[in-house]
């Protein structure tokens, strides 16, 4: 399978994570807080794919076999070079395995997961339309005849792309206005 990178969407949500300590368009850097709870846990027995999800890191964002890979590469370190002592990096002081409920890294998590939703929405609907004028053009329902009366939504034609970017654009003012601007 083809490397595929975060796109800047995804790169903006995972850096918002206590648990990622670093993102770039191809690798994540996980924090030490988060390797070393992520062991403590797995070794009692919990679920790598869990505890990955339990951080904001659903594999499918980041994928099962960067989980998988992380499993084993962590698992394969010796204990004693664990940083076990309580005394992590500056920038990963105090972090668990989830943010805090009401936290700023909440807010950006919500905003991120939104635009990442947001894009994929818009990913779908561009599909969509093309489909749907390869359809036409199969079945010979081509607007030829009907482009002077304008599209009709039953069509199928491009009044389809209207709709699609009217209902896009209803989707991103009521998402400005639920994030209080306007």
């Amino acid at each position: 399978m083809a490397r595929v990178p975060f796109s800047r969407e995804e790169r903006a949500y995972l850096i918002t994570l206590p648990a990622v300590a670093d993102v770039s368009e191809y690798r994540i850097q996980y924090s030490t807080r988060f390797r070393n709870e992520f062991l403590r846990r797995y070794r009692n027995g919990e679920s790598a794919v869990r505890l990955f999800r339990e951080a904001g890191l659903d594999p499918k964002i980041i994928g099962r076999k960067r989980i998988e890979r992380c499993t084993n590469r962590w698992m394969a370190l010796p204990i004693e070079e664990l940083d076990d002592d309580g005394q992590d990096d500056d920038q990963d002081s105090g972090v668990s395995l989830a943010p805090l409920e009401g936290d700023e890294s909440n807010i950006a998590l919500t905003r991120s997961l939104t635009l990442m939703q947001s894009r994929r929405i818009t990913e779908l609907e561009i599909r969509i339309v093309s489909l749907e004028r390869k359809l036409a053009r199969l079945t010979g329902d081509e607007q030829d005849d009907d482009s002077e009366a304008g599209p009709s939504p039953a069509s199928g034609g491009s009044g389809t792309s209207v709709s699609v970017a009217a209902t896009r654009a209803g989707r991103i003012r009521q998402f400005s206005h639920s994030m209080g601007r306007r």
